[in-house]
């Protein structure tokens, strides 16, 4: 079973420019192997160099069941657009999926640099990453998710707490 993290985002932005700002943010933190574009990551998705496959799409569909019941601290957040990062499993010579998170946070946060709105980075909707609400950046309290060299990435301000979805 994949292990699969989303980031929803509310942006006035469309799905093609948020393709496109992610694409920008892998090349210039070099995590992109050979060619790729921001058209694929639309498409088929994008796998970087540590195995991560990221997609990027528009607004989620009623289909899926969330789009409307969303709710996030009682609070309806109504994505636009979203970004998935589905981690491959480590192998034995690797450090587990820590440099996979690393590198999805770093993109997160590149991401939320230039593209505007409200987001929720989360795994499977029972676990917030971080928020950003009204320009104010929440990063979850656990440790185990933000270690120093995850927080050290992290331009300030920022706050720390605990976030969580509910459901209508």
């Amino acid at each position: 079973m994949a292990i699969s993290y989303n980031l929803d985002l509310a942006t006035p932005l469309s799905a093609s420019k948020v393709a496109l700002a992610l694409h920008e943010c892998a090349e210039a933190l070099g995590v992109l192997g050979g060619d790729s574009s921001a058209d694929q990551l639309l498409e088929d998705g994008v796998v970087t160099r540590q195995g991560t496959w990221m997609r990027a799409g528009g607004r989620i569909e009623q289909s899926r069941g969330i789009a409307r019941d969303l709710l996030v601290d009682g609070l309806v957040f109504d994505p636009t657009a979203w970004v998935c990062f589905r981690l491959r499993k480590p192998g034995t010579a690797d450090d587990g999926l820590a440099p996979q998170l690393d590198q999805m946070t770093r993109l997160t946060l590149g991401l939320l640099d230039v593209v505007p709105g409200d987001a929720v980075l989360h795994f499977d909707y029972e676990t917030v990453w971080l928020l950003r609400r009204n320009g104010v950046l929440t990063l979850s309290g656990r440790e185990d998710l933000w270690p120093l060299r995850r927080l050290a990435v992290v331009k300030p301000p920022y706050r720390r707490g605990k976030h969580s979805y509910t459901w209508e």
